[in-house]
């Protein structure tokens, strides 16, 4: 992938942890890092994207960007958006 979302959700996700993520990622805290993940998913045209938490921010993250990029949702856990209705 040529771009990550990484600690979106409740609990972040450790950039250590998530093989290439620390060459690719740019986290969404502090919140203003959203503008550059918008930023640098134009800029890459198209190119496949990764968002790991599968939590309420996440699938947010992941169905806006959805719009300029192929987008794969990655969730550590057994479901997307766990405890929610």
């Amino acid at each position: 992938f040529d771009a990550a979302s990484v600690d979106v959700g409740g609990e972040p996700a450790r950039l250590r942890d998530v093989p290439g993520a620390a060459m690719h990622a740019i986290g969404l805290r502090p919140l203003s890092n959203a503008t550059v993940v918008r930023r640098r998913a134009l800029a890459l045209a198209g190119a496949p994207c990764v968002v790991v938490g599968g939590g309420a921010a996440g699938v947010e993250v992941a169905l806006a960007l959805r719009l300029h990029a192929p987008v794969t949702l990655v969730e550590a856990g057994e479901d997307v958006l766990a405890g929610y209705p």
